[in-house]
């Protein structure tokens, strides 16, 4: 190699070993920039988690001022009785907010707890009223959520209130609007362990008196019932459900035309019905259509829509059809009730006291790994094996979470317990929305089906707070307009 070339091959070399150390200067200020780029989505992830704490906060902050704003505005200035129950029905559900704000069906954390002392500070609201009347007046303040009583003006019966519950099960519907404000004179289910059911519970507010086991499309009331409110019912799902073979009127057990009929007897202010979500498919068209046009021929005017469970703070999907049929003055009126702000509670969050509640050393990382709504629990039927949590594909979520849904669980795990656990039949009840002091009677499989096959009690509870609140506006429109009506006649005289 001669001196220039060798002179060319140390300047390469050089060259070469500058482009190599500015290759790691530029590979160390990458994993720096790399190094940076991670610390900043970790303080935006930060900051993100703390924005949504943050909104969340304000959220329940505005709720609570709307409850109590509200709550106070139904004390001092509420005259018309529908009105009044509305509002303090309205605010005691979270659901009566500022003007412009949306509807807000309860806190993040929809707990048992929340519910029952929902429930006691409405007794609070209306201390003196007997069941089916509302009447409140008052001092500012005084009342809901302060110490003293309201001034409460004479009780007034509301006929208006009382309902008809067809297909009643396990009382799923019925307590949700029992706890919307109104009150059942007959509750009727062909089936002997739910109707132990609804008569064991519902004792404190007289069902055992009112329960009727009879076949719907037999049964009509022993007496006058007087004026009706609402019929309501949870027909049978499997004429219109995927494992019921969706065979609609060719079904047995169909039992939407009993349903009609009791309305065609006794014309109640409003209908309300509940069924699964392929009533709503186009396969029933022309079903769908045939009851709009017999309850048309009566008077009422129909509306669907399919509502899910987890918008109004249960801890489960559970789209489910609803239909309500109103007469055109209180159907111009109605709203349907606005899905929650806050999401609704996981698995966990819902069942961690019980799983832990006999010594359970998993529980708070079993509650972890629950971090998720349910799928759709499913009852069955009298046709189709025993009690599980649905088919493959939702066993499979229910894996995901922890939940063995091969079965139910006689009772929750103890001390020691290695595996994924089964949900209990109460379990099962508490991501319906039930109370927990809520006891189904029957064998297991009995309960559970019972449990799967309800409608979520807070559901019904604001279906039924929309149907009262077109109550209140239809009534109080017809009023003003026979009171402009003898204005006219008078200056007419």
């Amino acid at each position: 190699m001669t001196p220039a070339e060798a002179l060319g091959v140390e300047a390469l070399e050089e060259d070469d070993e500058r482009l190599r150390l500015d290759l790691v200067r530029e590979g160390r200020r990458l994993s720096q920039c790399r190094e940076a780029l991670d610390r900043a989505l970790e303080r935006l992830a930060e900051t993100t988690r703390a924005y949504e704490r943050l909104v969340t906060v304000a959220a329940r902050a505005a709720l609570e001022v709307a409850r109590l704003r509200t709550a106070l505005d139904s004390v001092q200035y509420a005259d018309h009785i529908g009105d009044a129950y509305a509002l303090a029905a309205d605010a005691l559900r979270y659901e009566a907010v500022p003007e412009g704000m949306p509807g807000i069906a309860g806190p993040a954390n929809y707990t048992l707890e929340v519910q029952r002392a929902r429930l006691s500070a409405r007794e609070r609201v209306l201390p003196s009223l007997p069941s089916g009347t509302a009447a409140v007046k008052g001092e500012p303040g005084a009342g809901i959520l302060g110490e003293s009583e309201p001034d409460v003006a004479p009780a007034k019966k509301i006929d208006g209130l009382k309902s008809v519950e067809l297909c009643a099960g396990a009382g799923g519907q019925a307590l949700g609007l029992h706890w919307a404000g109104f009150n059942h004179v007959a509750l009727v289910e062909w089936d002997k362990d739910a109707c132990a059911t609804l008569r064991h519970n519902g004792r404190q507010w007289g069902w055992d008196e009112c329960v009727h086991q009879a076949d719907v499309r037999r049964w009509r009331p022993d007496g006058d019932l007087g004026q009706i409110a609402l019929v309501s019912a949870g027909v049978p799902c499997p004429p219109f459900s995927i494992a019921g073979k969706q065979l609609g009127s060719d079904d047995e057990r169909d039992l939407f035309p009993a349903l009609l009929d009791v309305v065609d007897l006794l014309r109640p202010r409003a209908v309300q019905a509940e069924n699964v979500r392929g009533l709503l498919g186009r396969r029933f068209d022309e079903y769908r259509a045939g009851v709009a046009n017999r309850l048309g021929e009566l008077g009422y005017v129909v509306h669907w829509r399919l509502l899910n469970a987890c918008d109004f703070g249960v801890a489960q999907l559970r789209p489910r059809t609803v239909m309500v049929a109103l007469s055109p003055a209180d159907a111009e009126h109605f709203r349907w009730p606005d899905p929650a702000l806050v999401s609704p509670p996981t698995v966990g969050e819902v069942l961690i006291e019980s799983m832990r509640s006999r010594g359970w050393e998993g529980a708070e990382a079993w509650a972890r790994l629950a971090n998720q709504i349910a799928p759709t629990l499913v009852g069955g039927s009298r046709k189709h094996g025993g009690p599980d949590l649905g088919p493959t594909r939702a066993r499979h979520a229910w894996a995901r979470m922890g939940v063995n849904g091969l079965g139910i669980a006689a009772d929750v795990p103890g001390p020691g317990f290695d595996g994924m656990p089964k949900l209990t039949t109460a379990q099962a009840a508490l991501l319906q929305g039930f109370p927990a002091d809520w006891e189904f009677q029957g064998r297991k499989t009995s309960a559970y089906r019972q449990v799967g096959n309800a409608f979520p009690p807070p559901v019904a509870e604001a279906v039924g707070g929309a149907l009262l609140r077109a109550f209140a506006a239809g009534t109080a429109a017809g009023e003003a307009a026979a009171q402009s009506g003898t204005k006219e006649e008078s200056c007419g005289q």
